[in-house]
């Protein structure tokens, strides 16, 4: 009986622990389906097979979806395998292969505008690399990553923010870089994960543990590139400094008192030799998460000598355009496919006078996907007087610069009089630097021309330039064989004449005809015959008999 007893007691255990194994994994199923379902209500449709912008569309599209926290837009897991299998093929070695527009600007976060596309050459910046904002302080390096982050998240893009200075940016400032929309700007803001990090170790592992996290716990597709921003990467503690303000007191071991630096004491190499290590691993960590990551970094102010044994004379404004010394060492300059140093260009000014705001000037020092060491002037605004309840002026003025790029590539036949600009095409006449700034981001096909005029990737399609000038060729050919034919033919004509002509004047005139005697012409009968003739036909009257008798007289 006591074996029959315990028995029964293991087969209820037994029982009990197979129901709570099957709970747990039915528990863990339905979690990973909701985190999934959740993930695809945040990201919106998939935005490269729905929202991806096609050549004669708005290249400036917004993810709607994305900002409406209410409606589902449905699960990527149809098509995540499908980009998955695409991306395992491109990692492949194989022959050079060109791309399509759609497939080019797939691989792309776009920039909403413009004058940047043309900046570096292309509809956006490549997936998997790394942008560096190199510039001092107060210039706009912050402002400039919250503009990407924009249009990273009206792309579709999770954004997680590291902010390491403990001088986080005002949010309505924020919202001004987000979006001109103030609401919607509010919704963008709460799409942005921002954590405060202090040492350059736990910036990588927290930034490793947040796209873990995106990537296989929430479920965001590959194909969705993941944006971070550390901002700014210069501020970062090492090692030996940092092991001092996370283990203190109590929980700071003997041996680690002995190796804890001060400040002021700590290695000045930590921070290039952090970055020298992670950076041997980041290009194919990039590549196997698809993760964008934007660096903010101070310069350093130094002397540049362009390799002369003396410092020249050059101004500062130009020194500072191509110095790029920064706290880091050269780690990151070989591997970022982007590197911007931004520096002052003056103050900005309204009509009236008054301070608007700084000029800035931009310049590409690295371009690994296009043309570098182009510069951009703009303006970068922190007085605004337009704005209302529903409109957010921007941050970033772009204005003038357009203009002046669409005057020097003759587009559109637009003319500059007094800062008036004018366009039949554009359907502009006499208007503002602002105006045609909006007119013209609002007009797609003229977007879509002049990036194509411009040769910038994502509007500029390779095949398309082969196939037009295979065509081209052809229709030339086919003209020229047109041109050969008709003067063949006329030349053929004008044998035929000129033979006819020849035969014509070689040939003998035809001789005389023979000389027909004429007939002797008939007198007229005489009146009095004519009136026996008058007489004889019938139904004629006699009054006519005499009228004929009284004419002939």
């Amino acid at each position: 009986m006591a074996v029959k007893k315990t028995a029964k007691k293991a087969a209820k255990k037994t029982a009990k622990k197979s129901v709570k194994r099957a709970t747990k994994k039915t528990a863990k199923k339905v979690a990973s389906k909701t985190a999934a379902s959740k993930a695809a209500a945040l990201m919106g449709p998939d935005p490269v097979n729905q929202n991806q912008t096609p050549i004669n569309a708005n290249p400036f599209l917004l993810s709607e979806a994305l900002l409406d926290l209410d409606k589902d837009p449905g699960v990527y897991n149809q098509r995540t395998e499908e980009f998955l299998t695409a991306k395992r093929n491109k990692r492949k070695n194989k022959p050079t292969q060109f791309s399509t527009m759609s497939e080019v600007r797939k691989d792309m976060l776009p920039l909403r505008e413009f004058t940047l596309q043309w900046l570096i050459g292309s509809y956006g910046i490549p997936h998997a690399t790394i942008l560096d904002i190199v510039g001092p302080e107060g210039i706009g390096k912050t402002s400039l990553i919250f503009y990407i982050i924009g249009g990273a998240i009206m792309s579709g893009s999770p954004v997680y923010y590291q902010e390491t200075e403990a001088k986080p940016m005002k949010k309505e400032r924020v919202l001004r870089m987000l979006s001109n929309d103030p609401n919607r700007a509010v919704q963008m803001l709460k799409r942005i994960h921002v954590e405060k990090i202090y040492s350059l170790r736990a910036s990588r592992e927290y930034l490793k543990d947040w796209v873990d996290v995106q990537r296989n716990d929430i479920g965001i597709p590959l194909h969705i590139p993941l944006v971070v921003a550390i901002d700014t990467w210069s501020k970062l503690m090492g090692d030996q400094m940092a092991r001092g303000f996370y283990d203190m007191g109590d929980n700071l071991s003997e041996a680690n008192k002995k190796k804890h630096k001060d400040i002021g004491e700590g290695n000045k190499l930590d921070h290039a030799a952090f970055a020298q290590a992670w950076c041997t691993e980041l290009p194919y960590w990039l590549e196997k998460n698809n993760v964008i990551i934007l660096l903010a970094e101070h310069q350093n102010d130094k002397k540049l000598d362009f390799g002369a044994s003396k410092a020249p004379a050059i101004a500062a404004d130009v020194s500072e355009k191509f110095n790029k010394n920064k706290r880091g060492g050269r780690a990151f300059n070989q591997n970022t496919a982007l590197q911007f140093i931004i520096t002052r260009a003056g103050i900005a000014k309204f009509p009236d006078k008054t301070k608007s705001g700084t000029l800035v000037n931009c310049r590409v020092d690295k371009n690994s996907y296009g043309t570098g060491n182009r510069e951009l002037k703009f303006e970068l605004r922190t007085e605004h007087r337009y704005d209302t309840d529903d409109f957010l002026e921007d941050a970033f003025i772009f204005h003038d610069i357009l203009g002046k790029l669409l005057l020097e590539h003759k587009m559109f036949g637009l003319t500059c009089t007094r800062n008036a600009y004018t366009s039949e095409e554009l359907g502009v006449y006499g208007v503002s630097a602002s105006e045609l700034h909006k007119t013209f981001h609002s007009n797609h096909e003229a977007v879509r021309l002049a990036g194509k005029v411009l040769g910038i990737d994502g509007y500029f399609d390779l095949i398309d330039q082969i196939r037009e000038t295979k065509e081209n060729k052809e229709e030339l050919i086919r003209q020229e064989a047109e041109r050969a034919a008709a003067s063949a033919k006329a030349a053929a004509e004008a044998d035929k004449v000129a033979a006819a002509l020849e035969k014509e004047e070689n040939t003998p005139p035809p001789p005389p005809p023979d000389e027909v005697p004429s007939e002797p012409k008939s007198s007229p009968p005489d009146t009095i015959q004519q009136l026996e003739l008058v007489e004889d036909i019938p139904g004629y009257s006699k009054d006519v008999k005499s009228k004929l008798t009284e004419d002939n007289g």
